[in-house]
């Protein structure tokens, strides 16, 4: 019986890896959250290009936790494997429910300890205050989805930023 829970796992990971390779052919539009890097072509640049050559402004928003190595440490890996992806899925339903698609570029790993949000900034409508106040309310939001998932003494700390990306950059790749 074990032997073919094994063999399940096994053509699991490899149809999920099958499926990783289809995302080749979808447009970079269709690639937004988490999206793979490929060697033939980036969607996190391709979608930030496209919204310059708009006219819009791209802010690159951050969403890190501040106390991950303490939360590592009280958990085994597999539990901090668990909150990470309890984190991204929380990360992105609240951007689902709370900005409209057509303002998001990309999200991505900001290296192991936060998220990235690549929005689309139009300054006819958009304004400093207004990024302010969308960060405070996903913040909120994430806090409050993550906290009532997690049953840990020490609660995750999240810290925000965010900049601009400059239109003069050479190479996009390196500002991203």
């Amino acid at each position: 019986m074990r032997g073919n829970e094994e063999m399940v796992h096994v053509y699991v990971n490899k149809i999920k890896s099958l499926t990783n390779w289809g995302k080749i052919i979808f447009p970079a539009s269709k690639l937004k959250y988490y999206p793979p890097q490929f060697i033939l072509r980036d969607p996190v640049e391709q979608n930030v290009s496209a919204a310059l050559h708009k006219g819009n402004e791209v802010a690159v928003i951050v969403f890190s936790i501040h106390n991950l190595a303490i939360l590592k440490r009280e958990m085994d890996s597999a539990a901090s494997q668990r909150l990470w992806e309890q984190v991204r899925e929380a990360f992105h339903t609240v951007i689902r429910e709370e900005i409209p698609s057509d303002q998001i570029a990309a999200v991505r790993a900001y290296y192991q300890d936060g998220i990235a949000l690549f929005l689309k900034i139009d300054h006819k409508m958009d304004t400093v205050p207004n990024i302010d106040f969308t960060i405070q309310l996903i913040l909120e939001k994430l806090q409050t989805k993550v906290w009532r998932s997690l049953q840990q003494s020490v609660q995750p700390i999240f810290c925000t930023g965010y900049i601009f990306i400059d239109r003069q950059i050479d190479q996009l790749r390196d500002a991203i």
